[in-house]
């Protein structure tokens, strides 16, 4: 029979749970490539669209062409790594939603909660990477709260991703006015992203909740929606299968979303993924999130043993019989890998 509190038994259950659903993430970065070493690398490049050069007749020989720059990176991300320690006097009585008169054992109370933490822990890492995805798209900057080694020395490591395609409007540019220049701004947008990104097959929109009151109060944008017999675009807000999007309207084709994804920081207070005031177009299904191995030490007290496990989220269970105390930890070291730099135009619209 498995032993239930082994890594490779939980990596195993851990890995067959369903994720919830992280819009961002999953929406723009959605392939997965893992690691056997703390390190990952990848290669991060801008554009790429020349076209072949034609040869004037009478003469064979090739043109030579430059080849597009890149940027290679060989980064070890900190590890995150939640835990929850699991004491006698959780397990002595009825649990939360358990009969007061339950014939559950003490053991069996400690496998249940142990079960509930394993994917409670995964999850916090899963949003770890959605607040990550969110500080790409409005800054190319993502800051990670993670740990070193020891797991209890706390590092934070900063990530600047170079791109042109960030613009803060300002004075009577800003959308809030009646003077804003909406359509201009937003066909700057598409027309950047579908000029320079490598694979522009279907771009998206997505914005802070608040930004859809500036665009209906701008006379230019809800006046480009009133022709008649021609489909230019729609207003039609809905909602759609991925969690905290709603769908507001299509403006040339351009289907705007906004997203209203929350998480709790640090501190426990609840904060927005997407803050007030931007708007971003993207290229989504091109990222990938890029996981590296995990090691930790395992075994009794006195009799361990240093074990590496390539995944993307790894469990440790921990048991301290002297201090009669069970605890349960899942780490990952995790960064994104955005296909290409030019995949996103990022307006902050006040």
């Amino acid at each position: 029979m498995a032993n239930m509190n082994e890594t490779i038994t939980m990596l195993g259950a851990i890995e067959r749970i369903p994720q919830p659903v992280v819009s961002l993430r999953d929406l723009f970065f959605p392939k997965v490539e893992t690691f056997v070493t703390e390190e990952v690398e990848f290669d991060y490049r801008k554009g790429g669209k020349k076209i072949a050069p034609y040869i004037v007749e009478g003469f064979s020989r090739g043109v030579n062409v430059a080849r597009d720059g890149f940027t290679k990176f060989k980064y070890k991300p900190p590890m995150t790594g939640p835990q929850r320690p699991l004491t006698k006097s959780e397990i002595q009585g009825a649990g939360f939603g358990e009969n007061v008169y339950s014939t559950k054992t003490p053991a069996q109370r400690a496998a249940t909660i142990r079960a509930k933490d394993l994917v409670e822990l995964r999850d916090m890492n899963i949003r770890a990477e959605e607040k990550m995805v969110a500080d790409f798209l409005i800054g190319r900057q993502v800051t990670i709260n993670g740990f070193a080694d020891d797991a209890v020395t706390p590092i934070v490591s900063t990530i600047d991703f170079p791109g042109d395609g960030i613009i803060t409007l300002t004075d009577t540019h800003t959308w809030d006015k009646a003077t804003a220049t909406v359509t201009e701004d937003l066909q700057k947008a598409i027309d950047a992203v579908v000029a320079s990104a490598i694979n522009p097959n279907s771009i998206f929109s997505v914005c802070s909740p608040n930004v859809t009151e500036y665009l209906l109060d701008n006379d230019e944008f809800t006046k480009f929606f009133d022709y008649r017999n021609i489909e230019v675009g729609s207003l039609a807000p809905k909602f759609i299968t991925y969690q905290g999007f709603s769908y507001f309207g299509k403006y040339r084709g351009l289907e705007i979303y906004t997203y209203s994804g929350k998480y709790e920081d640090f501190d426990g207070t609840m904060k927005d993924y997407l803050p007030n005031d931007y708007f971003i177009v993207g290229v989504p299904g091109q990222g990938t999130r890029l996981y590296g191995a995990i090691t930790q030490l395992e075994g009794t007290e006195g009799k361990g043993t240093w074990r590496t496990y390539e995944g993307m989220y790894i469990p440790k269970y921990v048991c301290d019989i002297a201090g009669d105390t069970e605890t349960l930890k899942v780490s990952s070291r995790q960064i994104i890998m955005p296909a290409d730099g030019n995949d996103f135009y990022t307006i902050k619209v006040k």
